[in-house]
Order: structure tokens, then sequence, then C-alpha cells
């Protein structure tokens, strides 16, 4: 993969008040795979709110909400990775890549809530072809279809392109496929 020339971002999403059109919902590339290493946290920016990313020990990616149900802690300030979940800084509490709360250490009872579902909002993630994916709908509804599958990019004689990023001072729904 090729290092891209780091760009100047002109105009934010938030700044650009012109367009005030819904984000789509869908899967997005959110990141390449080899930027994110085994027991890394990483604050992103998608979807005109923040969310942590981490990666645990045996590879798998979580896209949480950053913020710990508990007491409201940045999990991607002071935050670890304990095996495959995300561990908060204040009181330890664990979630796993879908939300749900593993472990809390002083604790021999999960409070009822955290048996009875995911109190960590996380986002589906899918990693294929050397990227992250994940699935983004505004109210929070399971994926309505797959990734497509692109057998050339599983072929180890197909060529591929380097990768850039480019920040555009617009909204996606004014660019043409």
């Amino acid at each position: 993969m090729n290092d891209m020339t780091p760009i100047t971002r002109i105009q934010t999403s938030k700044e650009l008040e012109r367009c005030p059109f819904p984000i789509p919902y869908g899967w997005f590339m959110i990141e390449e795979s080899a930027k994110l290493a085994p027991g890394e946290i990483k604050n992103v920016e998608a979807f005109d709110q923040e969310w942590v990313m981490f990666r645990g020990e045996t590879g798998k990616v979580g896209v949480t909400d950053p913020f710990c149900p508990h007491l409201g802690a940045h999990l991607g300030h002071g935050g670890t990775v304990q095996g495959d979940n995300i561990r908060c800084p204040f009181h330890f509490w664990e979630y796993d890549t879908s939300g749900w709360c593993k472990n809390i250490p002083y604790s021999k009872v999960m409070p009822p809530l955290a048996r009875k579902k995911p109190i960590l909002r996380a986002l589906p993630v899918e990693e294929r072809y050397g990227s992250i994916f994940v699935w983004y709908h505004p109210d929070a509804i399971e994926p309505l279809w797959a990734i497509p599958d692109v057998p050339e990019f599983e072929d180890a004689d197909f060529v591929t392109l380097p990768r850039g990023s480019w920040d555009i001072g617009t909204a996606i729904q004014e660019i043409g496929e």
C-alpha cells in the first residue's frame, strides 16, 4: 500500500451548512485493517459522531460508542483492551465487540439490565479485503444486506490500486459514483 500525501482539511461536515442531508445508511469502510493493531484503541469520527474502534487480542474488531454506560468515562482516553474486550479506565467494566458487558471485576452478579441486552452501543463490523467495514443506520437497524463478494480482491494475481483519502467540502449525496 502506498502512503498518500496528507491534505489540509478545508471544511468539515459540521461546518457545511448548505447540505442538510441525512447520513445515508449502509456499509462503510472506516479503516484499513493494517492500521489497527491487536490491543490498539482509536478514537474515530464517523457519521457526524465520535466512536471508539479497538482490536482484541484475537484480532476481532469493535466499533462502539465512546462513553461507558456506567458513569460516562471515555473509553478512548485511558481505556485498555483485555482479551477481546474494551475496558473502562475508571471502574474497569469490560465490553465485548457487540456491546455486551462481560465483566465487572468487583461484582459477583451482573446487573439485570446488563444480562438482558448489550448496554454499550456497538456498530456491526466486518473485516474483508484488507478493510474494516461498519454498518451504520441512524435508527440502529441491523444490516439489511451483506457486503458484496468481490472474488478479484481475494485473487493473488489481481492488481490493487493505491488507497487514498480525500476530504471534500460536500455531502455524499452530491457526489456521483
